[in-house]
């Protein structure tokens, strides 16, 4: 029993820290992406 909960938290803390590191991109590139098309409006 404990072995196995041991198991799962680890696996949560390893999807929970991917879900974070997916999100983190997407905003980057979002920003990315907005400042691009607003520098490229500005001109």
């Amino acid at each position: 029993m404990d072995r196995e909960s041991e198991v799962f938290s680890a696996f949560t803390e390893y999807y929970s820290n991917i879900l974070v590191f997916s999100f983190a991109i997407m905003d980057l590139g979002l920003v990315t992406v907005l400042t691009y098309e607003q520098a490229n409006f500005n001109i």
